[in-house]
């Protein structure tokens, strides 16, 4: 696959994620609480997922995933879990285009935890890129200090627990089993999912009827936007283009989930707030296109 196709998979990947806030809004519009909107999404994806490693089963079946790696898988599927449902209840207090910038802190999250894994102190780029990161986030927030005292306390921490979930999914979706098929990888990481938020809200809405009330067409739309779309392609493109660029590239998230709710949530954007967005996603392109020049100076000084 050419790097240019690779790429654009990836760029699909990411607007399709970016359209969670609108259709969990919506459906919580409908009177659907976090349980059933989070639940009937993972089983959906999980259903999906498995589908498409079943079609696939020709190429992984070659080589058996040790006990080990698919431990790890699950136990590394229960951090989408934990971003899912923090994300969600932080959706129920505060406006779309604010839950994503809180999640969005993720950017500098997973940049500290890789400073901790290597026990440094993070570099000169990286600060400059943290500082950008979290001056683009005040301004993205567009919230004075009046209206800072009327934000919920509860959903705001909600959503800082998102962008410490969604650091962690990162982390291990890099690291665990790397030999295990990307199609495999991905079904038995949402099946860590599907437990882990049993754990956390038992699938009542399987017997409930909620399902047939009209719940089955948001589980269908967030499993499809929120799990196989977005794990399928991952899967598909990040192994050509790698993992920097897939940050990048995804990060396309953040202005979708900005413009839909301005245009169909009827959230107030000011222009100021799209400058700290646009500043955001700077951040995060400076700090990936810096560790790739770094990582290309290693290889051709070896």
């Amino acid at each position: 696959m050419s790097r240019i196709k690779a790429s654009i998979l990836v760029l699909i990947a990411g607007i399709s994620y970016g359209f969670i806030s609108l259709f969990v809004k919506l459906a919580y519009a409908e009177g659907y609480s976090p349980a059933q909107v989070s639940g009937s999404q993972v089983f959906v994806g999980a259903l999906g997922m498995w589908f498409l490693a079943y079609k696939g089963r020709v190429e992984w079946r070659k080589k058996r995933i040790s006990r080990k790696d698919l431990i790890s898988l699950l136990l590394g599927g229960s951090f989408s879990a934990i971003t899912g449902v923090t994300y969600y209840l932080c959706l129920q207090t505060t406006p779309a285009s604010f839950a994503i910038i809180l999640m969005f802190q993720f950017a500098w999250m997973g940049m500290l935890i890789e400073c901790i894994k290597s026990r440094r102190k993070p570099t000169k780029h990286e600060l400059i890129s943290i500082g950008v990161i979290l001056l683009g986030t005040c301004m993205a927030a567009g919230i004075s200090v009046e209206e800072l005292s009327k934000l919920s306390g509860i959903g705001v921490f909600y959503g800082l627990l998102s962008a410490i979930g969604y650091t962690g999914f990162i982390y291990f979706n890099g690291t665990l089993a790397p030999t295990v098929h990307p199609t495999l990888r991905g079904a038995w990481m949402i099946t860590g999912t599907v437990i882990a938020m049993c754990g956390i809200y038992p699938p009542t809405f399987l017997v409930d009827g909620s399902l047939l009330d009209g719940l089955w067409a948001w589980g269908l739309l967030l499993g499809l936007f929120g799990s196989l779309i977005p794990s399928y392609l991952f899967a598909i493109g990040i192994p050509h283009i790698g993992s920097g660029m897939a940050s990048i590239l995804g990060s396309v998230e953040l202005p979708v989930v900005i413009l839909t709710s301005a245009l169909l949530l009827s959230e107030s954007v000011s222009m100021f707030q799209w400058m700290g967005t646009i500043l955001i996603l700077v951040g995060i392109g400076f700090s990936e296109f810096r560790r790739a020049s770094s990582e290309k100076k290693m290889k051709l000084a070896e």
